[in-house]
């Protein structure tokens, strides 16, 4: 056993060392062959043309001959790969080599028809070149030796370690069977005693499980009693949450219902008035036109009667009378009734003004010592209403607009500071009851000759206090900073106020304004407008 654990040691061993690194040198005897006889025929062929004539063309001839053949032969042929071979280190050692070879001068000479001079240069470096490759070839076959030896002296250590290693564990086996022997004596009684153990153990265990079975037992029905309170309670809570929602969605219905009831009631009240007032004013209308139309036929007749028998036109004429008396009436009748229905109150300040047109005049200033300007406001708003809740206003949406020219009126502080201008806003919001959400954009040409433009977009904010085909009390904030110049600071508000045919607007906001030393500051501007508006 042990030999053939040896053997099979030596086999790894022999895997484990690197196979070394030799080359055949056969390429590099031929080369130095070649060399020699290259370097003889360059001799050669300087000594015969020492003196000129027939020898030395015959001899520059073979000389042509061997060289092109010599050149073919050692094209791709490089000395160095049996150099490197014993530069480069083997298993981490270095080989110590006997000779020093310097940078390889490689003789390369073309052509033999030179001068004598040179063909004995070039023999001469034939000749050196193959004493050095000679060497070099001498070299390498001490390397391969050493290296070969390299390679035995690691297969020797590494048989040596395994031999070794397998004597150390045969002795550690003997050792190991003795302590068994040893050890199964006393694992023997140790068995008996464990069995015995083991016994004792498995009786308490099976004791201990039983009484673990029947605390699991109990606390079992205890957590499956608890599930089912849990369960219980759970089952109340849903059926109460579902009694509150069925209650609140009753509450809610009910409210609905109450609400719809309220606006119905409302606006079936407010439309019955209406008809009740129209109908007062068209029946004494139509009564008065009938009255007028029985009197002109009433005169008509008294008017042909004249021609007649005087009993006859008498009694035209009292007709006639009784109708104009009649036609009087009738008049009065119409009076009384126009002032009977604007006696008859209709509460319609839930109705949201559909649409009205403003005129206004007034004056404005501008910070920044631009002075004072009188403007002329035009503008008006159109909107689309729901229907109003019982207590609050309708939502919907308006479109609202106004254009104004601001003439200056007062001589500016300086000549860049002006503010003559025409200005026109459109903002399209919804509102929901008082409050509104929306776009806005305004449109400014400046002087000179108004052909400077600005433009603005943004979000407009807006508060409806009073809304009706009467009154209007609104106040809108529009923030315009997106434009062809952006102005963080561009903010225009719109205070409304109107009356039946009065109408109220002030305007004020803030602007960034360029001064002429190129600098920007926040200015602002205010102005008051009264005027006209007409409302539907």
């Amino acid at each position: 056993m042990v030999s053939a654990f040896v053997v099979i040691a030596l086999l790894h061993a022999a895997n484990e060392c690197d196979t070394p690194r030799v080359r055949d040198t056969t390429a590099l005897a031929a080369a130095i062959a070649q060399d020699k006889v290259m370097g003889q025929t360059f001799l050669k062929a300087a000594g015969a043309c020492a003196t000129p004539g027939e020898a030395c063309t015959a001899a520059r001839l073979e000389c042509g001959a061997i060289l092109t053949s010599t050149a073919q032969k050692q094209v791709g042929f490089d000395e160095g790969v049996w150099l490197r071979d014993m530069l480069l280190p083997y298993m981490g050692a270095h080989y110590p080599m006997t000779r020093t070879f310097g940078a390889a001068q490689v003789a390369n000479d073309g052509s033999c028809n030179v001068e004598v001079a040179v063909l004995a240069a070039a023999a001469e470096r034939r000749s050196q070149q193959a004493i050095r490759r000679d060497g070099l070839l001498q070299e390498y076959a001490l390397y391969a030796k050493w290296v070969q030896g390299q390679q035995q002296q690691c297969k020797d250590k590494l048989g040596l370690v395994a031999v070794q290693a397998e004597t150390a564990r045969l002795e550690a086996e003997r050792a190991a069977a003795a302590t068994a022997a040893a050890s199964a004596a006393v694992a023997a009684a140790a068995a008996a005693k464990a069995a015995e153990e083991k016994k004792a153990r498995d009786a308490a265990d099976a004791a201990a499980a039983e009484a673990k079975r029947r605390e699991d037992a109990e606390k079992a029905a205890q957590q499956q009693a608890a599930l089912q309170e849990e369960q219980r309670r759970k089952d109340i809570a849903e059926a109460e949450k579902r009694q509150q929602e069925e209650k609140d969605a009753l509450e809610k219905k009910h409210r609905e219902e109450e609400e719809a009831n309220k606006v119905g009631a409302r606006d079936s009240k407010t439309a019955q008035l209406r008809a009740e007032k129209k109908k007062l004013v068209a029946d004494a209308e139509a009564q008065l036109e009938k009255a007028r139309t029985e009197e002109a036929l009433k005169r008509q007749a008294a008017v042909d009667a004249v021609s007649s028998s005087p009993a006859i036109a008498s009694a035209a004429v009292a007709e006639a009378a009784d109708a104009e008396k009649a036609r009087i009436a009738a008049e009065k009748n119409l009076v009384a009734a126009k002032e009977k229905a604007d006696a008859i109150e209709i509460d319609a300040s839930h109705e949201r003004g559909v649409a009205s047109l403003f005129i206004n005049g007034g004056f404005g200033a501008v910070d920044g010592g631009s002075g004072m300007g009188a403007g002329l406001l035009l503008g008006g708003h159109f909107g689309l209403w729901g229907t109003a809740p019982s207590d609050g206003m309708a939502s919907g949406v308006e479109f609202r607009f106004w254009a104004r020219y601001l003439g200056q009126i007062t001589t500016p502080a300086s000549n860049d500071q002006t503010h003559t201008s025409i200005d026109l806003l459109l903002s399209g919001r919804y509102y929901f009851g008082h409050l509104a959400l929306g776009l806005a954009g305004e449109m400014r040409f400046l002087q000179p000759a108004f052909s400077t433009l600005r433009f603005g977009v943004g979000p407009s904010l807006a508060a409806a206090f009073v809304d009706n085909g009467d009154a209007r009390v609104v106040l809108a904030v529009n923030y315009l900073p997106l434009g062809n110049q952006l102005d963080a600071v561009r903010i225009l508000g719109d205070f409304e106020v109107g009356y039946k045919l009065f109408s109220l607007h002030i305007l004020g906001g803030s602007m960034s304004r360029q001064l002429a030393d190129g600098t920007t500051q926040i200015g602002w501007q205010l102005g008051g407008y009264v005027g006209l508006r007409y409302s539907w």
